[in-house]
């Protein structure tokens, strides 16, 4: 009883969190958002286009300290789970580590080259991160283990 019970609550978290995820892809108007090149007519290639909210040129500081972060808390986390093999485990943990640093990173790009703000960006980056995250919860809970 109790298993059909996490069940039905796990697949039910999951259809909600797939329901919000569509929402906020057709909610946003993607479509229309002006591209670097276009912001600034006649820069160039738009390389130094000026956005609306861009102020200063962005630090990668906060960026590169948090993909580290998240590089050594994959292989810390990876670490703890195997402790049988601490070293494969860490392994797997940074393997882990380096994808969500690609998935962040490549939105990041992405979400700039549409024209989002450095802001706007490394919250869009943060939020698929977090949305990978909690597919695995529901990966891992569905399946069991």
């Amino acid at each position: 009883m109790t298993t059909t019970a996490s069940l039905v609550t796990t697949v039910v978290t999951g259809a909600v969190l797939v329901a919000v995820a569509a929402y906020a892809v057709r909610a946003f108007p993607w479509q229309r958002l002006p591209t670097r090149a276009a912001a600034a007519p006649g820069s160039g290639a738009g390389a130094t286009a000026a956005l609306p909210g861009d102020t200063a040129r962005p630090s990668w500081a906060p960026v590169a300290l948090g993909g580290v972060a998240v590089v050594a808390l994959g292989a810390g986390v990876g670490a703890a789970l195997v402790p049988t093999t601490p070293v494969l485990g860490a392994l797997l943990g940074l393997f882990a580590g380096l994808i969500a640093l690609y998935v962040t990173w490549g939105s990041y790009h992405i979400c700039r080259a549409r024209g989002m703000t450095y802001a706007q960006a490394v919250g869009v980056g943060v939020w698929i991160l977090a949305m990978v995250f909690l597919v695995g919860v529901v990966a891992r809970l569905v399946l069991g283990g």
